[in-house]
């Protein structure tokens, strides 16, 4: 354990001319774990059929013509079919033309899928059957197999997307933002639970899945599975397993979509209750050496994770150098706050939240990036939030807007809505501001006040979550990325 030793007080500090800014002076980390994956084993189980074996530029926000993605398994239970889930995409047209969106998969039981978007509109399609959830209800538990679940969305003009995944009955959902392929990479670090190993009986299994793009894509990870497997278009290496996989690698030769989750994970501060987790992941080529984090509403501790790229990197958690380092490319830190923190590194570094709930049972896990300010860019961000009856009438929703500098504050608007500078707080020792934003179900829309805003230089950030009795989730929209050639 690490502890930093830093103030508990509130000060206001002068923000801009007429705008004040709650100051909160960052908490002492509660808690520090270290995590490497040299105890992970090498070899597991083999599968039958198409299983293998195991073995241990220019940037554009995350919109384009041409996605890739799949649904991770949310089925907590294969013996209980009282329910199902509900998989929807909802897709945002920030353009002024008409979009043609077609929805096909490599999966033989989807029909394919063409829908219109009109200009500034968003539409949430559902997608069906259920069972297009990869490693659907842990059929190939402890096992890799090739699976053909993809999902490919193409546009005749720039969209943006967002998945969902959720169970009828409640209980368990998160959402995620789909990166175009433009924005997709050579390299990734995987992010899972900790606390599958210890709930196996209620089956709280962590999973990736590895997406290829082009035919012939050889994909490697350093542990859990070894050996290199070729992968076409359409094709996905799913690995499903009681172990922790947090900070596995995988690499590939051509650019491959990698998400992991959690079917149901408990998080590791507040294990009340377990949810559903899932992220698509940023390849490495698109981490950063800082990002400034605050934990959400109904939490009682917040938690994030940091991952590390290269070897020898120093951590700071604000401003105090974290103890055990330096860290590298196969340890992962795993920190609590009652607050908020400022994380800085000599090196990239990856930084995801992990949602957890209080002594009330507000709130869930979830994964969510926690975007870096180099990130953050000029907007505007359109998304919808809630899109079904039971997330409008079960959840709270909040649009989080973080400005990294003071000439920030004042000049971004959610809808209609400027929120005032006294209603921003600090978000550990870092330049970063934040203010959350309470919003109904329906369409929003965050951006800059004027269409010619003199603060063209500056930029922000947005993080969309909800929560309500034992049910959370988060999402980054319009993170702004390398992308290689036009998105």
């Amino acid at each position: 354990m690490c502890t930093g030793s830093l103030s508990k007080t509130m000060v206001l500090r002068l923000l801009l001319p007429f705008l004040l800014a709650i100051d909160v002076a960052a908490e002492p980390s509660i808690g520090i774990r270290h995590g490497r994956i040299s105890d992970l084993p090498r070899h597991l189980q083999l599968a039958k059929m198409n299983a293998v074996p195991l073995s241990a530029a220019a940037t554009t926000i995350a919109q384009g013509t041409s996605f890739v993605y799949s649904y991770l398994n949310s089925h907590l239970n294969a013996k209980d079919t009282s329910y199902t889930e509900n998989l929807a995409l909802s897709i945002t047209n920030p353009t002024d033309q008409i979009a043609s969106v077609t929805i096909t998969s490599s999966y033989a039981n989807f029909t394919t899928i063409n829908t219109i978007v009109g200009g500034g509109e968003v539409k949430t399609v559902a997608i069906t059957p259920a069972d297009i959830q990869t490693d659907y209800m842990d059929q190939y538990l402890q096992y890799a197999v090739i699976e053909t679940k993809v999902l490919f969305v193409d546009s005749n003009v720039t969209i943006s997307l967002i998945a969902s995944n959720s169970l009828t009955a409640g209980g368990g959902e998160d959402k995620f933002v789909v990166l175009p392929i433009c924005q997709l990479g050579l390299e990734y670090h995987v992010v899972g639970d900790e606390s599958s190993h210890v709930f196996q009986s209620y089956q709280s299994t962590n999973i990736i899945t590895i997406i290829a793009t082009q035919d012939q894509t050889t994909v490697q990870m350093n542990y859990l599975y070894t050996a290199p497997t070729v992968l076409n278009r359409g094709e996905q290496l799913t690995i499903a397993t009681y172990y922790t996989q947090t900070t596995v690698a995988v690499t590939s030769d051509k650019p491959v979509a990698v998400i992991s989750g959690s079917v149901c994970g408990y998080g590791y501060y507040n294990p009340s209750h377990c949810s559903y987790e899932v992220l698509m992941l940023a390849p490495s080529s698109n981490w950063a050496k800082d990002a400034a984090y605050y934990k959400f509403q109904p939490e009682d501790i917040g938690e994030f994770m940091v991952l590390f790229e290269k070897e020898n990197t120093v951590v700071y958690i604000d401003e105090v150098q974290v103890d055990g380092g330096p860290f590298g490319h196969d340890s992962y830190l795993i920190v609590g706050t009652r607050t908020g923190s400022y994380v800085r590194a000599n090196g990239p570094i990856y930084v995801v939240a992990v949602g957890s709930s209080n002594s009330q049972n507000q709130g869930a896990p979830f994964f969510a990036n926690v975007p870096s300010s180099s990130s953050f860019s000029q907007g505007p961000f359109i998304f919808s939030v809630a899109p079904t009856l039971d997330e409008q009438l079960n959840l709270q929703h909040f649009i989080r807007v973080i400005c990294s500098s003071l000439e920030c504050i004042g000049t971004v608007k959610v809808d209609n809505y400027v929120p005032n500078g006294l209603l921003f707080t600090r978000m550990g020792r870092s330049n970063s501001y934040f203010v959350d934003v309470a919003v109904k179900g329906g369409k929003h829309t965050v951006s800059f006040v004027g269409a010619d805003t003199p603060w063209a230089p500056i930029t922000f950030g947005v993080t969309v979550y909800g929560y309500g009795l034992n049910r959370g989730y988060a999402f980054t929209p319009g993170l702004s990325y390398q992308a290689n050639g036009i998105c």
